[in-house]
C-alpha cells in the first residue's frame, strides 16, 4: 500500500469514524478523527467553536489543524464532511494521501441522524425533511470535491473496513 495518510470522506453520518478506526485496525495503522483533532486543539468542542466564533472560524481551525497532520507519520484520517470542500483542503488531502469518498444514500443518512441533531451543529433542531433538504443541498456544494478522492464507494449499510482494503489494493 502507498505511504501516506488515507483520508475517509463523505456527507456526516456516512460512516467516516466507525469505518476509520475498523480500517486503522486492519492495516495496523494509528487513527485520527480531525474533529477531534480541532477539539484538542481548540480546547473546546466543535459545538462550542461553532456557537461562539461561528463557522468561518471552525473552517479556519480545521485548515490549520488538518495541515498539522503533514509532518505525522501515516495515519488513517475521518475528516469532518465540510473538510475536503475548499481548493485548498482538496489539494492538500490529494497531495498527502489517498482519498475515499464513502457515498451513502440521503435516506439513510437521514434515518442514522433523525433525533440525533443535537451533537450536529449543523442539523440542530431540524425535522427530518429539513435534515433530509439539507443534506441534498451540501451535497449538490460538496460532490465536485468529494468526486476528486482517489476513490469512491457505496455503502448502503454494508460496507466494511475490508472493503475499503479491497479498493486501496486495487
Amino acid at each position: 500500500m502507498d505511504s501516506g495518510h488515507i483520508y475517509l470522506m463523505g456527507l456526516m453520518a456516512s460512516g467516516k469514524s466507525k469505518l476509520g478506526k475498523q480500517l486503522a485496525t486492519k492495516l495496523g495503522m494509528p487513527y485520527k478523527d480531525l474533529d477531534s483533532v480541532i477539539e484538542d486543539c481548540a480546547g473546546h468542542s466543535i459545538n462550542d467553536i461553532f456557537t461562539a466564533q461561528g463557522e468561518a472560524t471552525f473552517r479556519e481551525l480545521e485548515h490549520e489543524c488538518l495541515l498539522g497532520l503533514k509532518d505525522h507519520p501515516p495515519h488513517v484520517i475521518s475528516l469532518g464532511g465540510g473538510t475536503p470542500c475548499s481548493d485548498r483542503n482538496i489539494d492538500f488531502i490529494l497531495s498527502s494521501g489517498k482519498a475515499i469518498y464513502i457515498k451513502v444514500p440521503i435516506p439513510i443518512l437521514v434515518s442514522r441522524l433523525d433525533g440525533k441533531t443535537d451533537t450536529r451543529p449543523l442539523i440542530a433542531g431540524k425535522s427530518a425533511h429539513e435534515i433530509a433538504q439539507f443534506l441534498e443541498a451540501q451535497l449538490y456544494v460538496r460532490s465536485p470535491y468529494y468526486e476528486q478522492a482517489h476513490h469512491t464507494i457505496e455503502h448502503k449499510g454494508n460496507l466494511t473496513a475490508n472493503d475499503l482494503v479491497s479498493i486501496l489494493s486495487a
